[in-house]
């Protein structure tokens, strides 16, 4: 295969590729629902390590009970609106919750976007409680709020969600992963730097293919040897593309909703 027909094959690989992008941005900015997301900020922070109440003498109480066996965590939990369409309290088919295995020793709402959401926590009826219901009057698009809490466990003690409203049978959860608090515009600078390591990469990585290839000529005809090299090459392509597009389109946790 030629050089010109490497190179017409590679500019329809990237075509398409954009094309895709390029609906795909559109699709999200015309599809109007409720989106109610979750995510639990990275690097939850041990406030008590479990060994801690293995020293003889000694013990953590919290309001009249013995705490911290298992270590005591702080997690700052982001909640607001994905979507595009707003969310009504009168739009709530099961009320937006958070709940853990153990005891949640202290919470409170950090920040919410603006004082006309009205958000506020409120705990269970068990003392301490182990869950958390979330209330508001309405949730604008990136409105929303970030929610401390304290609870008697380890760090990597699952955090539970459930609720539903129109559009959304069950809210979104995003897995732990700073992303989400980086601004798009900072993520497109962070993801041309792939772009400017990948020719030197890509030489390397076609001088070795060569090199498989050459041999494997004197064994397979060339057409095969052409499609293993061309499938190599479109696989590692479309794999650091999609990988770059999905950080690209990560949701954002909106700055309103952030403490300082």
């Amino acid at each position: 295969m030629t050089l010109d027909r490497w190179l017409t094959v590679l500019g329809v690989l990237a075509s398409g590729l954009l094309s895709w992008m390029v609906s795909r941005y559109f699709y999200r900015r015309a599809d109007k629902r409720r989106t109610p997301t979750f995510v639990v900020k990275p690097g939850r922070i041990s406030l008590s390590e479990a060994g801690l109440s293995r020293v003889e003498g000694l013990s953590l109480l919290h309001g009249g009970r013995q705490v911290g066996g298992d270590g005591i965590t702080e997690a700052h939990v982001y909640f607001w609106n994905s979507g595009t369409l707003p969310i009504l309290q009168d739009e709530i088919l099961e009320p937006f919750t958070l709940s853990l295995p153990v005891s949640i020793l202290h919470y409170s709402v950090l920040k919410s976007s603006r004082d006309v959401v009205g958000f506020r926590v409120s705990g269970s009826g068990d003392v301490p409680p182990k869950s958390l219901t979330f209330q508001f009057s309405v949730l604008e698009p990136g409105d929303g709020a970030t929610i401390r809490i304290v609870y008697d466990g380890p760090v990597r003690t699952q955090i539970d969600f459930r609720g539903a409203c129109l559009d959304a049978p069950k809210p979104t959860v995003l897995p732990p992963d700073n992303v989400y608090f980086i601004p798009r515009s900072d993520r497109i600078f962070q993801a041309t730097v792939p772009w400017i390591l990948m020719p030197i990469a890509a030489a390397v990585l076609f001088g070795l293919l060569l090199g498989l290839g050459w041999v494997a000529k004197r064994f397979v005809p060339d057409w095969v040897g052409h499609t293993f090299l061309l499938g190599a090459l479109s696989s590692i392509i479309g794999l650091v593309v999609w990988f770059q597009i999905r950080q690209l389109l990560a949701k954002y946790v909106p700055p309103d909703i952030k403490p300082e």
